[in-house]
């Protein structure tokens, strides 16, 4: 048995060998290649192929999300995208007519989001909120990031440091025009079975990944790289990315990011990560509770303060509408709201006294009636 169970296991063994080192190859390959990439900036238009509704079984936060699709409103484009070696911007139209600028920095996040087309009047809103590094990082998690068993977002090396189990390592065959075949690797963890594709002809970086959800098991996503630019000789960034989700093998939702004016480590000027007319706003922390105003870079200056009910922000101009804060009370509104107040309470005052009165009256017919002494 125990011969049986050694030649059993001999092949399978041979092969996790033989994988290993092709596997630490692409794994540091793919590291060298992203860590090389120091500043970005580009201009990028989102298309929405297709969008169908998607039914999500065993949700662990509630009952099962039927007719899920695409939010109503979406990013659209056009966008722009700023990288430095500490910071990142994001700025872009979406399709409710919003302009959403974001900077991170730091570990933190500040967001500012001008009035919707059918709110032009409203006021600028800007949020402050914790944010890791990676989280977002491009806007291309395709190549730089990934869900992670702990609902992380980590870079390919980042998930080989958490517990994992390395399904196959492979090599596929050269591609048609003589370059060398891609590597696909099949990792799985708690959250789901994803597959990559190493492309050696771009530096190692992902063309291609499928995410098999542990959860939802009728469900595929699929992230792929259909073009690549090189900006500088011998170093590559992705023009067009598609996105599909699959249930029950029917694609139902299909997007694509269109990429142009790619230009890598070349210098970014600090301006790049000023977010326009935020200086002197009122900014809400999401992550404190409180209220305070930014300068120019969007960091506090002066008091902090609970976060009102209703919070009024100032106004700025983009030059593009985006989410509206919560409109201002207007004094008709005040009127009807304390008079209702005052209904109330002159209400649960009857009432109060309708209640003393019939206990008064039931405790006076407990006591017993007195006898007449006559004599």
């Amino acid at each position: 048995m125990a011969l049986a169970f050694l030649v059993a296991l001999g092949p399978a063994t041979a092969s996790a060998q033989g994988a290993k080192p092709l596997l630490e190859d692409v794994r540091d390959r793919h590291r060298a290649a992203i860590e090389a990439i120091r500043t970005v900036t580009y201009s990028y238009e989102w298309k929405h192929l297709k969008d169908e509704p998607i039914q999500y079984d065993n949700v662990s936060a509630g009952p099962a999300l039927v007719g899920v699709s695409i939010d109503s409103a979406h990013e659209t484009g056009p966008g722009q995208y700023w990288q430095s070696p500490d910071a990142w911007r994001t700025r872009a139209l979406w399709s409710d007519g919003r302009t959403v600028d974001e900077v991170f920095r730091f570990g933190r996040l500040i967001r500012a989001q001008t009035a919707k087309k059918k709110n032009p009047d409203q006021s600028l809103e800007v949020t402050s909120e914790t944010m890791s590094a990676f989280q977002r990082g491009h806007g291309l998690a395709v190549l730089f990031a990934h869900w992670s068993r702990d609902s992380e977002i980590l870079p390919f090396h980042g998930l080989l440091h958490q517990p994992h189990k390395i399904r196959s390592v492979e090599r596929l065959a050269a591609r048609s025009d003589g370059s060398p075949g891609e590597i696909r690797v099949v990792l799985e963890n708690d959250k789901c079975v994803c597959e990559f594709w190493f492309s050696p002809k771009h530096n190692y970086l992902i063309r291609k990944r499928i995410e098999h959800p542990a959860d939802q098991l009728r469900h595929r996503h699929e992230d792929e790289v259909s073009e690549f630019v090189e900006p500088n000789p011998g170093q590559f960034f992705p023009a067009r990315i598609e996105r599909r989700s699959f249930e029950a093998g029917e694609l139902k939702q299909h997007t694509r990011r269109n990429l142009s004016e790619v230009r890598i480590n070349r210098p970014v000027p600090n301006e790049a990560f000023r977010i326009p007319g935020i200086e002197g706003c009122l900014c809400d922390d999401q992550t404190t509770g409180t209220q305070f105003r930014v300068d120019a870079d969007g960091y506090r200056f002066g008091a902090e303060c609970p976060i009102p009910p209703t919070t009024i922000h100032q106004m700025a101009h983009f030059g593009n509408p985006t989410h509206p804060a919560s409109p201002p009370v207007s004094g008709d509104q005040s009127t009807v709201f304390w008079l209702g107040v005052t209904i109330t309470v002159l209400v649960l005052g009857l009432c109060v006294a309708i209640f003393e009165i019939r206990w008064l009256r039931a405790e006076l017919r407990k006591r017993p009636v007195p006898k007449l002494s006559g004599n």
